[in-house]
């Protein structure tokens, strides 16, 4: 099985800055990646539980490794069910979910919204987050409390 230190350190060997911001980002995912493989040990399905693994936030200038950083705990956790989306996307795809069950008649439609879009994940990665629209703030809190996708490091 692969850490994410074991990755980052190959790409370091292949010739890549070791840049100390990135270490710290990597212990912290490998954290999260054994955390991920414990959670998904216990249970399939992301929204089974309430006591998801905490999520990550990473943010920073452009070019300073957060694309490749993410990419590395993809590849560490590639016996994990994951997707990774580019936010936009995903906000498209809860919105027609929702609509789609508001017009069913859904009694909880963001819960069933939120089951759709990520049925049978055990990680979500949100690419490019932005959020210019309070009502989505909102959407991804509420979709947020059973799949943990954001904590400030």
């Amino acid at each position: 099985m692969k850490t994410v230190r074991s990755i980052y350190e190959a790409k370091i060997a292949a010739g890549l800055f070791r840049d100390p911001a990135q270490e710290n980002v990597v212990e912290r995912l490998d954290v999260l990646a054994g955390h991920l493989r414990r959670f998904t040990r216990r249970t399939p399905r992301l929204l089974s539980c309430t006591t998801a693994p905490k999520g990550l936030y990473l943010w920073g200038d452009v070019g300073r490794g957060k694309s490749m950083l993410v990419a590395t705990l993809i590849d560490a956790c590639a016996d994990i069910a994951l997707k990774r989306m580019h936010f936009h996307a995903f906000m498209r795809a809860i919105h027609l979910a929702l609509h789609e069950a508001r017009t069913s008649g859904s009694p909880n439609p963001m819960r069933d919204a939120t089951d759709r879009v990520t049925h049978g994940l055990s990680l979500l990665v949100l690419d490019e987050l932005e959020i210019t629209d309070i009502v989505d703030a909102r959407i991804q809190l509420t979709s947020a409390t059973g799949w943990s996708v954001s904590k400030n490091s």
